[in-house]
């Protein structure tokens, strides 16, 4: 799945010996969009539909990098505003993360010599320079390989907390600053202290100053694989003592009966979004819902609440504003504001894995090898973007920069 800064400028993707060979990305659009401005004050040449339900409410650009080929398994970073795309430099690597402020890029090195092993490695991307090729990263730590599962690490704001799952516990790492090496800081599972039976599954998330952390665990036999899995989340206030709470929990307080996932938290730690099929969970006590379904816990207010059923793998803007889920075969977003005041559909295609948003909702960045609507298609997963600000740009916050991003293509999905 494809990382996103908070301002959708930076995106993080892995390419893997399954995917063909990636197109340069010139192919003629149907219906060029240039120079739309990311802060959004000037209206886009062909401004975004503010429709609901209509597959046109999208503007899509294929971000794909030149000469890829199926050898070339490794973690690539895309700016697209300065219109670069450059390779970490360890072959065998995936699973990438990224800061909010889009410097810092962690990501999985999977190791065969001298014992098969995960290698969770980090590199400052802004620290390198704009273009040319990046240092090889640092190494923050090594678990044991399982079977090529590896998870995605989330990154803090800043980038100074990773948080990595083993499949056997959570890892937090913190950056020294005088060192600038991330160290460990705690290791933990659905408790305090990691026990053996407590397996941790490979998603996680973290909120912007990295001391909220969410995550999924449960008892099994097998790394990344619990039996029954529920969402938890780990926290770290200021002046006490830190804090496991059970999110995926059913009206008598107890674990779901059946397995919770995919958990996304905003920036500042209280929200968070999961999908589950267990049917036992306090959220849908008084409202039924077709498995699987998504929750949205809203942690101040002790308050859990089902905003979409048939639905799965949610991905929260920063803001809490937006939450992207996939539903049947559709990538679909709905806004967030006390209730959820609209649900418009982004794309008839079931995307491969996660979709990542931007910090206010404005973009939306997914995997799929679906065409799309852009001819000649070829014949790979491509990363694609989508502008989801409507077309009087009233009711969308906008990116951070005021610099525009490269030239969008809109793309029919019908």
């Amino acid at each position: 799945m494809p990382a996103l800064s908070d301002d959708g400028t930076v995106v993080a993707f892995a390419t893997t010996p399954a995917t063909d060979e990636l197109t340069d990305g010139d192919t003629e659009a149907t219906t060029p969009v240039t120079d739309e401005p990311v802060d959004g004050d000037t209206e886009a040449t062909t401004p975004v539909t503010d429709a609901i339900d209509t597959a046109d409410a999208a503007t899509l650009e294929a971000e794909t990098v030149e000469a890829v080929t199926i050898a070339d398994e490794r973690v690539w970073i895309r700016d697209r505003f300065a219109e670069t795309t450059r390779p970490v430099a360890e072959l065998g690597s995936g699973a990438p993360g990224i800061s909010g402020d889009g410097c810092l890029v962690a990501y999985v090195v999977m190791r065969e010599s001298p014992a098969s092993a995960a290698a969770l490695t980090a590199v400052d991307r802004c620290a390198s320079g704009p273009s040319g090729p990046l240092p090889i990263g640092q190494i923050v730590d090594t678990a044991g390989a399982i079977d090529g599962i590896a998870s995605a690490p989330a990154v803090s704001f800043d980038g100074s907390t990773i948080v990595w799952s083993t499949g056997d516990d959570i890892r937090r790492y913190v950056r020294n600053e005088n060192s600038l090496v991330h160290e460990p800081a705690e290791i933990f599972d659905a408790d305090f202290v990691p026990t053996p039976e407590v397996r941790t599954g490979p998603d996680v998330d973290v909120s912007a100053d990295g001391r909220t952390v969410t995550f999924v665990a449960g008892p099994g036999a097998a790394p990344f694989a619990p039996d029954v899995a529920n969402v938890y989340v780990w926290s770290q206030p200021d002046e006490a003592p830190p804090a496991i709470e059970l999110l995926s929990v059913t009206a008598s307080g107890l674990p779901g009966a059946a397995s919770s996932g995919s958990p996304t938290i905003s920036a500042d730690g209280a929200l968070v979004a999961f999908d589950s099929v267990s049917a036992d969970l306090a959220a849908i006590e008084t409202a039924p819902a077709t498995t699987p379904f998504v929750v949205v816990v809203d942690r101040m207010a002790s308050t859990a609440r089902v905003v979409a059923d048939d639905a799965r793998l949610p991905a929260l803007s920063a803001d809490a504003t937006r939450l992207v889920f996939q539903t049947g075969n559709a990538l679909r977003v709905a806004s967030l504001d006390g209730a959820v005041t609209d649900d418009r559909l982004l794309a008839d295609v079931d995307p491969d894995g996660l979709a990542a948003i931007s910090r206010h909702g404005r973009w939306v960045v997914f995997a799929s090898a679906a065409p799309l609507g852009v001819e000649p298609a070829d014949k790979g997963t491509d990363i694609w973007a989508v502008d989801l600000r409507p077309a009087d740009d009233g009711d969308m916050a906008d990116t951070t920069t005021t610099a525009p991003p490269p030239t969008t293509v809109t793309v029919p999905t019908t």
